[in-house]
């Protein structure tokens, strides 16, 4: 006991600099390795080609769909860009209320979509809030506040040089937990209410009355995930501020209307203006996709009947997710072309010569036990003579012409 009473409890390792600097090991990038696996095999090849041209046409008819809807959100929204034309009610925010429906992991490109067009054609000043990043009312004004001042790269008048510094846009030097809506009424105040003289005849003629004044919109795209509480307590603090800073509300509901009325009460739902929208319910958006770019005669690879019935009734019973059985149709095509060249004729009729002169004698060997031995037997005996397997095979292709 006496022993330990003297042990000092000071004692310990110190360290001391001596100007050594660990060097840092580079590890090796393991993207060489994985390209030089299979990425030059032809079989890779024409699925990459295949399916980047799948994903051109869902892209295609996804604009297409979706663009009629888009720009008459955007049409509305802009019907409160000039703020001198339009004047709402004291008090009272405009909202659109877009009808998603229920297939929830398709949600995210809609508002996707949605965020590029209005950026694009109404105002960089854009802000979208999930339910898991608004779990209080606290949190939920410092995102939306956080995203709408720091949200945007450039104005769009800032281009021109002698613009004043004093309306250029800045970053906002304020910290998350200083984000609230007094911050975000200062801020609006400074960068458009407040514009000199000088910066007024410095902007374009064109852009003299857009310019001034940027409508703020704020997307809540899971609507019924929000604590009613939570939604109410923001609506009302957003009415006290609209007279001063124009904001415009977007609801995603994914169920109806009346599940905005029923969140709602009266001295709430007073203070909304709404306007419905209908998007495209999710069975017929997958039958446009299957139609129009799976099923087709030209489609060079086909689900089978079997593995078909699953995705379809995945989709019908589960998640009404088009995203989801586009992903699943993908999955299938890389499990068919993995790792035998044979598949990779699975491409267009214009393009099969290019892909047998490109086979060795094995595939060729192994097209040849796929083939009917009845077909080929008939064959011979209609050329009698040695035939070779690859020009057997090219005129095989050609009887299916």
């Amino acid at each position: 006991m006496e022993k330990d009473k003297t042990v000092s409890v000071s004692k310990g390792v110190f360290v001391f600099p001596n100007g050594f600097t660990s060097k840092k090991i580079k590890t090796a990038s393991t993207s060489p390795w994985l390209n030089s696996l299979f990425t030059n095999e032809p079989w890779y090849l024409r699925y990459k080609e295949n399916w980047f041209t799948f994903e051109n046409e869902i892209k295609c008819l996804h604009e297409k769909t979706y663009s009629v809807l888009l720009n008459d959100i955007v049409h509305y929204i802009n019907s409160f860009y000039d703020v001198e034309q339009y004047v709402t009610p004291k008090g009272v925010i405009p909202t659109a209320t877009l009808l998603t429906g229920v297939n929830q992991p398709d949600h995210a490109s809609q508002f996707t979509a949605l965020i590029d067009i209005i950026r694009y054609n109404v105002t960089p000043h854009v802000a979208m809030i999930n339910s898991q990043d608004g779990s209080s009312i606290k949190l939920m004004v410092e995102n939306i506040v956080w995203q709408l001042i720091n949200g945007q790269d450039v104005l769009d008048y800032s281009e021109h040089e002698s613009f004043g510094e004093s309306s250029e846009y800045k970053k906002s030097k304020l910290k998350k937990s200083q984000c609230t809506m007094k911050s975000l009424q200062k801020w609006y105040q400074s960068s458009y209410d407040n514009l000199t003289e000088t910066d007024q005849k410095n902007l374009p003629s064109k852009k003299k009355k857009t310019s001034l004044r940027r409508l703020l919109i704020i997307i809540i795209p899971d609507f019924e995930s929000f604590h009613c509480n939570i939604l109410q307590d923001f609506v009302m603090i957003v009415s006290s501020y609209v007279s001063t800073i124009p904001i415009v509300l977007v609801f995603g509901v994914a169920t109806s209307v009346s599940t905005l009325h029923k969140l709602f009460p009266y001295h709430v739902s007073s203070k909304l203006l709404i306007k419905v929208f209908h998007s495209h319910s999710s069975p017929v958006y997958m039958n446009q996709v299957l139609e129009n770019i799976f099923l087709t005669h030209s489609s060079p690879f086909h689900v089978s009947g079997k593995a078909f019935e699953l995705l379809t009734d995945v989709f019908l019973f589960y998640d009404f997710s088009v995203a989801g059985l586009i992903q699943s149709i993908k999955y299938c095509m890389m499990d068919h072309y993995y790792g035998d060249n044979v598949k990779s004729l699975c491409c267009p009729r214009e393009k099969i010569d290019e892909m047998v002169s490109h086979m060795n004698s094995e595939d060729l060997e192994n097209v040849r036990h796929l083939v009917a031995s009845c077909i080929c037997e008939r064959f011979t005996k209609e050329h009698p003579g040695k035939v070779s397997t690859r020009n057997l095979f090219e005129v095989l292709i050609g009887k299916f012409d």
